[in-house]
């Protein structure tokens, strides 16, 4: 039972003449609240009798599409207009009751499943059979690229994140499908050994074999289902020898390797320009040596990250937004107010007022001060 201030009325105003029945009478005791419940009256006109019944001026003039039937709306109209509020739109997808019922929705332009357009609920299960399934399943990154090193070349997934390496494996999926379901079929000509020449070879086919009937053409489908797109074919690629797949990882120089070393700053300044390392404001062999180093201990903190990485790579939906701070350049993140430098460390985030940043750690700040500087 929907609770309506209709309803509620009439509760109200049976306690209150109970209620005051009893004061004339002198009685108090509490009524039995059951029997003050008025009774409401379900609707028992189905609906293929409302959308046959006769047009009400009073009512929105709005046609509703109700498990299959083309109904009235039940609201009022609003004042100096033909139409509830929810109707009040420029198209009614459905048109005006008293108006003819169109086939096709008015504002998309689709097939509109009324309860007489339908389809049979067999010829789209029929339809649903034929359509293979392209449920993903559920595999890691580096079954899926072991998987596609076999079938096409590496430089052709290489840096893909997981959801395109997915669309590419389905892809190869249904190209094996399609090659491996063409192999075991087998003509009436290759069972023979060649084409049939003489005419006095009995044919393989029965004299009394009936072709069956085409099939119906199928009627255009209706707004709830959407069909699926299938994928065309391709010629089979021939796959290309060639070695594992290795993660590229950033490490030192072969130079470095094999001990050869910088050892005056015009070797510095060599190496720094094969490695694209700025060099402003380096000055005497100790600062070029110093930022060598450093350089070099960044590679290495990179290459630990980078190996504890999940093979189940997830996309960074975080939005970041560049701000500064005292002339020093962070990013803060839009969603939790956390600021970043540019080597995208947490350092701290913003106070109450916005006006001085709460510091992760002491080193942050002196980081800050010394930039400040």
């Amino acid at each position: 039972m929907k609770l309506t201030q209709c309803l509620v009325d009439k509760w109200l105003e049976a306690a209150w003449r109970d209620g005051f029945a009893k004061g004339v009478d002198g009685h108090d005791e509490l009524p039995d609240f059951t029997d003050l419940c008025p009774q409401v009256e379900k609707d028992t006109i189905s609906l293929e009798e409302k959308e046959n019944a006769p047009f009400d001026e009073s009512k929105c003039h709005a046609r509703i599409l109700k498990d299959g039937y083309g109904v009235q709306c039940t609201r009022s109209s609003l004042d100096n207009e033909c139409v509830c509020r929810t109707h009040l739109k420029p198209i009614l997808p459905f048109g005006r009751f008293n108006e003819e019922r169109p086939l096709r929705s008015l504002d998309k332009d689709q097939l509109i499943a009324w309860h007489d357009t339908k389809k049979s609920k067999k010829s789209k299960k029929s339809k649903s059979s034929s359509v293979p399934s392209l449920k993903q399943p559920k595999m890691k990154i580096g079954e899926i690229r072991d998987y596609l090193g076999t079938r096409i070349a590496n430089s052709k997934f290489k840096g893909l994140k997981k959801s395109e390496l997915m669309q590419l494996y389905l892809e190869e999926k249904e190209k094996e499908n399609i090659s491996s379901s063409d192999s075991d079929t087998e003509s009436p000509f290759d069972v023979l050994g060649g084409d049939i020449q003489d005419e006095n070879l009995p044919s393989p086919i029965p004299a009394d074999f009936e072709p069956e009937p085409e099939p119906e053409p199928e009627q255009e489908e209706i707004l709830e289902v959407e069909p699926e797109p299938e994928l065309e074919p391709e010629p089979e690629p021939e796959p290309e020898p060639e070695q594992e797949e290795i993660l590229e990882v950033v490490t030192q120089p072969e130079l470095e390797k094999s001990g050869d070393k910088p050892r005056s700053v015009s070797d510095y300044k060599k190496r720094f320009a094969e490695l694209d390392i700025d060099t402003d404001g380096l000055k005497g062999l100790r600062a070029f040596k110093q930022r060598y180093e450093e350089y070099l201990k960044e590679l290495e903190e990179q290459t630990e990250a980078f190996s504890d990485e999940d093979d189940d790579l997830e996309e960074d939906t975080s939005n970041y937004v560049a701000t500064t701070f005292e002339g020093v350049s962070y990013l803060e993140d839009e969603d939790t107010g956390d600021l970043y430098n540019m080597k995208h460390e947490c350092v701290g985030k913003w106070n109450e007022d916005v006006d001085d940043i709460i510091w992760k750690t002491d080193s942050f700040h002196d980081t800050h001060d010394n930039a400040r500087d």
